[in-house]
């Protein structure tokens, strides 16, 4: 059965919005937060945009951050298997 969805409230760049979720309202602040940390460093680099561009320039960087961090995973993941496969063909 799958798990039962929740209303979460939460504040981007001094917004509320309403977030619709099977994650935990924890969970949910915490990512909101560290989005309207990103947000915020982009609007002190970036003060002459509009909201819409530095929204853009948030989920940019953001991206940015995600891919760079599943690139490592992958080179770190195959690392692990290579190693693993060693000591198993050693044992």
């Amino acid at each position: 059965m799958a798990n039962e969805k929740t209303r979460v409230n939460v504040t981007i760049n001094n917004q509320n919005y309403t977030v619709l979720t099977e994650e935990s309202s924890e969970y949910i602040q915490y990512i909101a937060h560290a989005v309207d940390h990103k947000f915020q460093e982009i609007n002190r680099a970036n003060s002459g945009l509009d909201t819409t561009r530095k929204a853009m320039l948030t989920a940019l960087n953001i991206m940015d951050e995600y891919e760079k961090l599943n690139q490592r995973y992958k080179i770190l993941n195959e690392k692990y298997r290579q190693v693993q496969s060693q000591i198993e063909s050693q044992g």
